[in-house]
């Protein structure tokens, strides 16, 4: 007899997926954010889908302690607490400081996501 239930996980891991990339576009049609603040939220939605993968493909290893043997769930509300917080303190920062803090943070996170594509890293739907 077949054990179906890693199908219907990986069926409920890319359900989440797609209603986190839903919200996302959502809340930035809402919110109307600026153009590299999307991009910041952009990246981190990528590196969040690139975690999960290395979290659930035994030949890649999560090398970041706060990630390290989390749910898929436990993930999700890691990265949406980070982007709501640096949504909020984007929005309190003015003038050169939101501008360095939004370029700052968006090279981090896009060196994350280059790094893990590098390593072979590939998202799938």
């Amino acid at each position: 007899m077949r054990n179906y239930y890693p199908l219907i996980q990986r069926a409920t891991t890319l359900s989440m997926r797609y209603d986190l990339i839903g919200l996302l576009l959502l809340s930035s049609s809402v919110c109307a954010m600026d153009t590299m603040e999307w991009s910041f939220q952009t990246l981190q939605m990528i590196d969040m889908m690139q975690t999960i993968e290395i979290m659930d493909n035994p030949k890649y290893e999560e090398l970041n302690p706060i990630f390290r043997g989390r749910t898929d769930g436990e993930v999700y509300a890691l990265f949406l607490t980070g982007s709501i917080l640096h949504y909020t303190i984007t929005n309190r920062l003015s003038g050169k400081y939101r501008k360095r803090w939004l370029q700052w943070t968006n090279l981090v996170s896009f060196g994350f996501v280059f790094h893990n594509h590098k390593l072979g890293v590939r998202l799938s739907f």
